[in-house]
């Protein structure tokens, strides 16, 4: 039988989202970091700007072990949602 997974909320260390989705990737945590590439600079170097600054998405099942993603580096806290709830279209 198949767990039910869900998205949770990860707050990460300042300006550590990426450092944070890639230690989580690793692990094998679907992660998703809504990001936007921009330019800044006299040479126009591309910096990555998180949408949501310290925050990235993590799916997680039903039994997961919260231990090993709170102890992720860049990762500060798990932002717990004492509702498990699901995103659904309205009609």
């Amino acid at each position: 039988m198949a767990t039910s997974s869900f998205w949770s909320v990860v707050q990460t260390h300042p300006r550590a989202e990426t450092r944070a989705v890639l230690n989580l990737e690793r692990q094998g945590f679907p992660t998703f970091f809504p990001h936007c590439i921009k330019q800044k600079g006299k040479h126009k170097r591309e910096i990555v700007e998180a949408l949501f600054p310290s925050y990235v998405f993590v799916s997680l099942a039903e039994d997961t072990i919260w231990g090993p993603i709170a102890n992720t580096y860049g990762v500060k806290k798990i932002i717990d949602l004492s509702e498990r709830t699901t995103l659904s279209r309205t009609e």
